[in-house]
């Protein structure tokens, strides 16, 4: 039997068996970006092989990522589209790119879909991604992006049902149990969303995109016509049926090898 000299040595030796052993706790992804920060360890020690360096490696030294399932990701199919969504998932699986309008120019803003959603607390993750893109990692790139998401949806969820509770928000808390409940998207995910997007405000909103659920006026429409988009009983009713219809959608759009990959529970993955 060969001797191991050291604790670190029978880390740095054990790492793929365990990494595998512990796969279906972690799922692919966590894996994924594991891998990712150990060869960035060997690249520093010098140790990286010439294919794993021609690959780019970028990911901070520091890197960790987020426990937790993977719900986060039916998200962002709401912040960046289906095919933005389905891209930022297949390049940090190394198996697709981003998608083209996730990564073009906007109003003179590099890289705009990314980087103008990464919260002002993530100076050093926007660096990273930049850092990334610009040598062309976009594996990187999207698994950075991702990791931040999967831990801001976490904080946003936890937030969300303390605020849900207060007693300015009763009305909204019964209109989204309400709709929830007759869509099938469970209400702490329906809540979830409507504290990122508005705050629990049905008037929030901008030029583009308005009320609960901050949805366009074609999109509120398509649900709602004739509606007012800044009522919460309106707005909730197309926001949590456009979740519903996008869900479906992009399990579709991902299709089942990629589906298969994410740990999502099981409300989304049967969802019909």
């Amino acid at each position: 039997m060969k001797k191991i000299a050291s604790f670190e040595e029978f880390i740095n030796e054990g790492t793929d068996s365990f990494l595998s052993a512990i796969a279906p706790m972690l799922g692919n992804m966590e894996i994924e970006a594991q891998k990712k920060a150990e060869e960035l360890k060997k690249q520093n020690a010098g140790e990286t092989s010439a294919s794993d360096a021609s690959q780019g490696v970028f990911l901070p030294a520091d890197f960790n990522p987020v426990p937790g399932n993977d719900d986060f990701t039916l998200y962002m199919q709401h912040q960046q589209g289906i095919a933005g969504a389905k891209g930022l998932i297949e390049a940090s699986l190394g198996t697709g790119k981003l998608a083209p309008d996730t990564i073009k120019t906007k109003n003179g803003v590099k890289y705009a879909n990314l980087v103008m959603n990464i919260p002002s607390d993530k100076p050093q993750v926007k660096t990273s991604i930049i850092k990334a893109l610009d040598a062309g990692d976009q594996k990187t790139a999207a698994a950075l992006f991702l990791n931040m998401w999967k831990e801001k949806w976490k904080k946003q969820g936890d937030q969300a049902k303390m605020d849900i509770n207060k007693p300015q928000n009763s009305a909204v808390k019964q209109t989204i149990q309400k709709y929830s409940s007759k869509f099938g998207v469970p209400f702490d995910f329906a809540t979830t969303v409507a504290k990122i997007e508005s705050g629990f405000n049905p008037k929030a909103g901008n030029n583009k995109y308005k009320g609960l659920y901050a949805l366009s006026q074609s999109g509120f429409n398509k649900y709602v016509p004739g509606g007012n988009i800044f009522s919460a009983e309106d707005n909730a009713s197309a926001g949590i049926q456009t979740l519903k219809d996008n869900i479906k959608e992009f399990k579709k759009t991902l299709g089942p090898r990629t589906l298969a990959s994410l740990n999502i529970a099981p409300w989304a993955k049967n969802l019909a």
